[in-house]
């Protein structure tokens, strides 16, 4: 069923169902549209995605690189090893040939732009979320006009240009968490992020894993580099982005987390991401 009226593009480039024809509603319409555009062209060209509540992709990779930024919602782009959250106002780099997968709780409207290898110099070799800069998303929006017109010429390079030297500018934002191997471990890195809070108890999350306490203490560290503590704390911080991305208030987020009041939740976030929650409001 035709979205109405989702597309962020002007309305004199849309059908009279709000879209067009670089408009997607759903992952295995998305990657059908970037196989024909690959194979189409060696540049760079850029789409626009509006998936539902509870989407997922299957793990995939694309021969041209990828950046997508996210205008409202947030998803979750997982790597073999690593899982990265994505907020409202980011955008994130994924490289040519990196096996990934995108899911999300909650609606997305996404720009995405796939990226021919004279694209790429200067570019990070790994998955990278940035932080979105004042120009990137009008930046997108300009690109797809362009497409759809079918014009280019210099002003479509200048935006070419434009674009990858924002994306070189812009800082980075650390909203990785590494993912175990171990059967076990996996378990209970997915119970936490489904539900985080600060309260989880190590016993009912073992119990989860089918193992002692003392094994999944002893696992975190060897597979994780990181304490039980730390890994929950890091997925806590990644939670709260996303949410405080959508404008939700600091101390709904901190009290859903288990925080006994917004000051132990801000003093925790401040001494791991070196920055305020408030900071995170996305404002459109």
């Amino acid at each position: 069923m035709a979205l109405d009226q989702r597309s962020v593009l002007p309305p004199e480039m849309l059908s009279v169902h709000g879209a067009h024809r670089l408009y997607t509603e759903a992952m295995d319409e998305t990657r059908r549209l970037v196989a024909r555009l690959t194979s189409e062209s060696e540049r760079l060209f850029a789409i626009e995605s509006v998936y539902t509540s509870g989407f997922a992709s299957n793990y995939h990779s694309h021969r041209h690189g990828q950046v997508s930024f996210i205008r409202s919602g947030f998803i979750s782009m997982v790597t073999d090893r690593t899982t990265y959250i994505v907020p409202a106002g980011h955008a994130i780099w994924i490289p040519p040939g990196e096996m990934h997968l995108a899911q999300a709780q909650e609606e997305v409207c996404m720009l995405s732009a796939y990226s021919g290898s004279d694209f790429l110099n200067g570019l990070p070799n790994r998955c990278t979320v940035f932080q979105g800069s004042d120009m990137l998303e009008p930046l997108l929006k300009r690109l797809i006009v362009q497409q759809l017109r079918r014009q280019e010429g210099p002003l479509y390079d200048a935006l070419l240009l434009l674009l990858h030297e924002e994306l070189a500018g812009c800082g980075q934002l650390d909203t990785a968490i590494p993912m175990p191997s171990d059967p076990r471990l996996r378990r209970v890195c997915d119970a936490i992020l489904t539900d985080p809070s600060i309260t989880l108890g190590k016993e009912t999350l073992a119990r989860l894993g089918h193992m002692s306490v003392r094994t999944m203490t002893r696992l975190f560290r060897r597979d994780l580099g990181m304490t039980f503590l730390e890994w929950v704390q890091q997925a806590l911080i990644l939670t709260a982005v996303a949410r405080l991305s959508r404008g939700e208030p600091v101390a709904n987020v901190a009290g859903d987390l288990g925080y006994a009041s917004p000051s132990a939740f801000t003093a925790m976030f401040h001494r791991r991401v070196g920055r305020k929650p408030s900071d995170f409001h996305y404002r459109r």
